[in-house]
């Protein structure tokens, strides 16, 4: 499937890709506004930039999560961008809240799991060899790298 995500379906997963970034770097720039207007002592301008900065970071977030659906859409279907990101608001509308709490619980265990499971694999190289810090650091680095 690679090859079709580097076809046909690149253009899509760049476009949406391209929305997500213009909504950070307009949030950059409104935190950049922000600091300058406190630093100017203009207190109305630093809260406006403040709201603004916000609601754009509120913004990116949800269309970061919604793009997840979207990708999905756009490789398993092969459809646009714009017909995939239509489709997983209509999924969104019809499913309601379900989707998304569906998707919350799911996270929960793999949380969990990789919280224990770090200290776990870091303590078993400290019982076998006592004096091998180095290897407890590998593990817990593989772990956080893992958990991410």
């Amino acid at each position: 499937k690679l090859s079709l995500m580097l076809s046909k379906s690149f253009g899509s997963i760049a476009f949406g890709s391209f929305i997500e970034a213009m909504i950070r770097v307009l949030q950059i720039m409104a935190e950049h506004a922000r600091k300058n207007a406190r630093d100017n002592d203009n207190f109305f301008a630093a809260c406006v930039a403040c709201c603004l900065a916000l609601l754009l970071r509120i913004l990116g977030d949800i269309i970061e999560y919604i793009n997840t659906y979207v990708y999905v859409q756009i490789a398993v279907y092969g459809k646009s961008y714009i017909q995939s990101a239509k489709d997983t608001w209509d999924l969104f509308a019809s499913k309601g809240i379900t989707a998304i709490i569906n998707d919350d619980l799911t996270s929960l265990p793999f949380t969990i799991g990789s919280i224990f499971a770090v200290p776990v694999f870091a303590a078993v190289p400290f019982f076998i060899n006592q004096q091998s810090y180095i290897s407890i650091a590998v593990v817990v680095i593989i772990g956080v790298i893992i958990y991410m």
